[in-house]
């Protein structure tokens, strides 16, 4: 699905500022990514 390259687009661009720790940026990604299959699901 095309809002999972952006969510991975988004989560590469943190890594590479190295703006948080990696387990982190983990965390993050899924988070967006639950965080978008819920907002699907109400839509």
């Amino acid at each position: 699905m095309l809002l999972y390259r952006w969510i991975d687009a988004i989560a590469l661009q943190v890594y590479r500022q190295n703006l948080v720790p990696h387990s982190d940026i983990r965390k993050m990604r899924y988070a967006m990514v639950v965080f978008t299959n819920e907002f699907i699901k109400l839509v």
